[in-house]
């Protein structure tokens, strides 16, 4: 599946770039080309959640079935036929080179609450990863036909809006992760119920998205891809200052702002990153895309995880009475530690699970800061990286 996906998401922008060759139309498609993306976002959850509630999990994968076979019908009727003037050699090793390197780094941040920031072990992995992305910039600097043209990031319009895309899909791709578990197992909703919650953020994404693109077409890129990264950081701000006496209200109003900021701000990095490269380069410039979203829903998952993992079985403590052997898996994930409450049962079942929970929102605060620091960081390079280009002169020959 994973494989597959990477095969469609280039294709669509590059479709996209072939079809609308008027700039105006071509911001109008790729805003509602984003504005797609959120009603999956929201349809997603609350699908997964009523078929979980009526089905087995296995489900989740055959209702997609149907979907796809109506995608290839409709793709074959409407899609027009284009492809690149001449084509370009697959980078076999850099692919191999790639895919192993960020691995390498999602493993190592993955592990490192379990074996500790600073161990030999995390340390160690940390090097190997180090190695494979030099060996990976290495050999994409020195290849004919490389996966990735470095030099393109040289354009800072494109490799600024290309790390804001990164940003914005790490501090979702994190935030949701966490708010999961915080909605299923800290305020007790079923999978159905907690998607139907997500229904509110997903609109306003799916909403705010052609917003972005029509302010771009008058202000320019840099307004709404920052002003989208300063609503991303005062809603994840917003959702770090949760407690244990925290109701959905306080988290759906955090995930709305962290929404609108990203639909403000996607569609036009989007545009600035297709806009920045010749037409050749377009199946380049939506892949550089595609990846970015991943490589930033990847790590926002690794590190917010991996940091709200460690918070929370730092406070945990000796999860009271349970024991060594409870408290070490309840130290695994809050799930595993509800379980335990949940089988102990009584007073003290429920002054475990509080514990537990409480630690866990703890973890969750300090995880949600360190991705707003991350877009509050991004505001700044994006603010630099999309300003204008200065107009060249003419000069006419005196005469």
């Amino acid at each position: 599946m994973g494989v597959a996906a990477a095969f469609i998401m280039p294709a669509t922008l590059s479709i996209l770039t072939s079809v609308f060759t008027d700039r105006a139309e071509r911001a109008k498609a790729i805003g509602l080309w984003a504005a797609v993306s959120g009603v999956g976002v929201a349809v997603g959850p609350v699908a997964g959640g009523w078929l979980l509630a009526h089905f087995s999990w296995g489900s989740i994968f055959l209702v997609n079935l149907p979907v796809a076979a109506v995608a290839l019908l409709a793709g074959r009727r409407l899609v027009p036929a284009s492809r690149a003037s001449s084509a370009r050699r697959l980078d076999v090793t850099g692919a191999a080179l790639s895919v192993t390197a960020f691995a390498a780094l999602t493993y190592t941040l993955i592990q490192a609450p379990a074996d500790g920031w600073a161990s030999v072990a995390t340390l160690s992995r940390a090097a190997v990863t180090i190695g494979l992305l030099a060996a990976f910039a290495a050999w994409e600097a020195r290849s004919s036909h490389p996966m990735v043209p470095l030099a393109l990031f040289r354009d800072r319009a494109f490799a600024g809006a290309a790390a804001a895309i990164m940003l914005l899909f790490f501090a979702l791709a994190g935030g949701v992760f966490l708010l999961t578990q915080i909605y299923q197992v800290v305020l007790g909703y079923s999978p159905l119920a907690a998607g139907m919650r997500t229904l509110p953020s997903a609109a306003m994404l799916a909403v705010a998205s052609p917003i972005g693109a029509r302010l771009a077409r008058r202000f320019g890129t840099r307004v709404p891809v920052t002003a989208g990264l300063v609503l991303m950081t005062g809603g994840l701000a917003f959702f770090a200052a949760a407690t244990m006496t925290s109701t959905y209200g306080h988290y759906v109003t955090a995930m709305i702002i962290l929404s609108t900021g990203i639909g403000l701000a996607m569609a036009p990095a989007t545009d600035a990153v297709m806009r920045s490269l010749p037409p050749a380069l377009a199946g380049v410039g939506s892949a550089v895309n595609d990846a970015t979203r991943n490589l930033g829903s990847v790590l926002g998952v690794a590190v917010v995880g991996s940091v709200a993992a460690s918070v929370y079985a730092s406070h945990l403590g000796g999860f009271g009475t349970a024991g060594p052997a409870a408290t070490a898996a309840a130290r695994q994930s809050l799930g595993a530690a509800a379980a335990i409450a949940r089988q102990i049962g009584g007073p003290h079942g429920i002054a475990l699970f509080h514990t537990a929970a409480t630690a866990f929102i703890s973890g969750a605060d300090r995880a949600v800061l360190v991705a707003a620091t991350a877009t509050l960081a991004g505001v700044i390079m994006a603010a630099w990286a999309l300003r204008p280009k200065p107009a060249r002169a003419d000069h006419a020959p005196a005469g």
